[in-house]
């Protein structure tokens, strides 16, 4: 952690002091190229005092790069993130049409044969009545082959036509028949209609969207009548027994009109030159190809959501090493989702943390006790899972998972999202069919590096170059010491190896360390004095190139709130090399 800064004053201060010290002793009279032996003893105990280092943020002591892992926010607050790419996946809930071969039609038929005497006895010019009492006739649309997504129906908005037809059978003799103004047809209570657009409303009027009124007398023809209307609404839930929807895929729609008013002829209509006097004719509906355009149902469409692992890559050193403990206070694992479905979609899912050495996982959803439902028609919908009972800034809903660390203890080389289940909640909800939807799921993992006590994070740096400065001295003792001023809330234990040129520990030589540097805060730091006291029997310090440090940072209980920070400072000052003893120097 104090790369650049011990070795700066190691290499090219105290060091360098020590020499200068020396030469200064030598006469620059002689000549120093004569056989002369240039070795010289300096006794006694030695102490040079050194200057101080400046600040060290714990950006400059972690030193990473922009690819890594763990991101400074606005505020300089550090935290491990990593998000992946959008996973789009489509619903949708097949069309609902009708046709033509779904309709059967049910008229009713009015037949009166009219002998000559009887012919002869009606009025000439008058019009001739004949009263319709609740007259019933009947249409029927069956459908087996709808959606086995559809489960169950409530109610459906519809655009499905349908023409009352009237019309003169073969044998019949009256050319003209008129129905009277104030003729109704009432349709039943599980159906709303309204006029078509070929509807002329200045002759019929639709009532409270049950019934058809005739505001004039309309004429019945050799080429007919037809009333067009609509279909506009079919509540499933009025229907009587033998109708409506049956799971799976069968729909069967029984509608029956009740015509009531008055229904008049002339005789002067009547063909003539003919011995037969017939009227007959039938009032028929009859249904057109239509489609159901919304409905309230209960459904399952196919949804297979699928999400990206989240590759833990780009670590700094700091948390690389395979000792590192991350005990974090409230780590967090981000789905935000688009969801364009009309419909609500309930996960369940396996959260997955690989490592080299196996993996660990956490289950959510329903079935494991931590339900998880995306709710209809939302955009950027963020979920977060979280360790603490909490509710979280920028997340629409927080769950809490009280054994999040089992993912992120241990950094481990990806997390996934498996066994993935989705499914729609069984409600009602309004749905337009044959209408693509899209879900779209990312996820990001966000921790703070807020730490808990189990935290051990490892960080190793090396202290080189000196080998240069130590090769003519002998000495077997020698004590760094200095004060540690640090506002990085982590206390540090330092391990401490003597390395040679090449990198390899000096097995002679010892270096210990007296005591950990204590944690402190930007506000309040602490100062812990330090000593590294190198030593050895053999004389192998002129072999020393530099330090191995191996900090162990861990958080006190009391700092569980404390996040690291790119501005937090460990500041070595008062620093002092002692050597006991004395110390041979070699300048040949």
């Amino acid at each position: 952690m104090f790369k650049g800064n011990l070795l700066k004053f190691v290499s090219h201060g105290a060091w360098a002091f020590l020499i200068l010290g020396v030469t200064a002793c030598v006469d620059n009279d002689y000549d120093l190229t004569k056989d002369i032996d240039y070795t010289v003893t300096v006794g006694g105990d030695l102490s040079i005092p050194g200057s101080n280092t400046e600040a060290i943020t714990l950006k400059k002591i972690l030193d990473m790069d922009e690819t890594s892992i763990v991101k400074a926010d606005e505020n300089g607050f550090y935290s491990l993130v990593k998000s992946t790419a959008p996973q789009q996946t489509d619903v949708k809930v097949d069309s609902i049409l009708f046709n033509n071969e779904m309709f059967d039609s049910e008229g009713a038929e009015t037949f009166l044969e009219m002998p000559q005497g009887m012919f002869d006895a009606l009025p000439e010019n008058e019009a001739i009545e004949y009263p319709v009492q609740r007259e019933v006739t009947s249409v029927t649309a069956e459908k087996t082959d709808v959606t086995d997504e559809l489960l169950a129906i409530d109610s459906a908005v519809t655009e499905l036509p349908m023409d009352l037809e009237y019309r003169f059978l073969p044998d019949n003799d009256l050319q003209k028949i008129y129905l009277k103004a104030g003729y109704q047809i009432d349709f039943p209570d599980y159906v709303v209609i309204s006029e078509a657009e070929n509807t002329d409303k200045s002759l019929i009027e639709v009532r409270n969207g049950k019934s058809i009124f005739f505001k004039k007398d309309l004429m019945v023809n050799e080429n007919g009548l037809n009333i067009p209307v609509m279909i506009r609404v079919l509540d499933f839930t009025n229907m009587p027994e033998g109708s409506g929807f049956t799971y799976p895929s069968k729909m069967k729609i029984d509608m029956e009109l009740v015509s009531e008013g008055q229904i008049y002829f002339y005789k002067k209509d009547f063909v003539q030159n003919t011995n037969r006097h017939n009227i007959h004719f039938m009032r028929t509906p009859r249904l057109r190809e239509g489609k159901i355009m919304n409905c309230k149902v209960k459904v399952q469409p196919e949804i297979n959501i699928e999400m990206e692992s989240i590759q833990i890559d780009n670590l700094p050193d700091f948390l690389s090493d395979e000792d590192v403990v991350v005990d974090l206070v409230d780590p967090k694992f981000y789905v935000t989702v688009t969801n364009s479905a009309p419909v609500d979609v309930n996960l369940n899912a396996t959260i997955t943390a690989h490592r080299k050495d196996g993996s660990s996982s956490i289950q959510v959803g329903d079935k494991h006790g931590v339900p998880v439902v995306i709710p209809k028609s939302v955009e950027n919908y963020v979920i977060c899972f979280h360790k603490q009972n909490t509710e979280v800034e920028g997340a629409d809903q927080s769950i809490q998972l009280t054994d999040m660390d089992v993912l992120i203890e241990k950094i481990p080389q990806y997390i996934s999202i498996d066994d993935i289940e989705s499914n729609v909640p069984d409600r009602y909800y309004y749905v337009r069919p044959g209408r693509t939807y899209s879900v779209l799921t990312e996820t990001r993992i966000d921790a703070p590096l807020t730490f808990g006590e189990k935290t051990n994070i490892v960080y190793r740096d090396t202290l080189d170059g000196w080998h240069e400065d130590l090769d003519k001295y002998d000495m077997k003792a020698a004590t760094i010491t200095m004060d540690a001023v640090n506002a990085i809330p982590l206390n540090m234990k330092l391990d401490v190896q003597a390395i040679d040129v090449n990198g390899n520990e000096i097995p002679d030589i010892v270096a210990t360390v007296d005591k950990s540097i204590a944690a402190g805060y930007m506000e309040q730091p602490t100062t812990t004095t330090i000593t590294i006291q190198l030593t050895s029997q053999n004389g192998s310090i002129s072999k020393l190139d530099g330090l191995l440090l191996i900090a162990n940072a861990t958080s006190p209980a009391t700092n569980e709130s404390q996040q690291l920070n790119e501005n937090q400072t460990l500041t070595l000052t008062n620093v002092r090399v002692s050597v006991k003893g004395g110390i041979k120097i070699d300048l040949n």
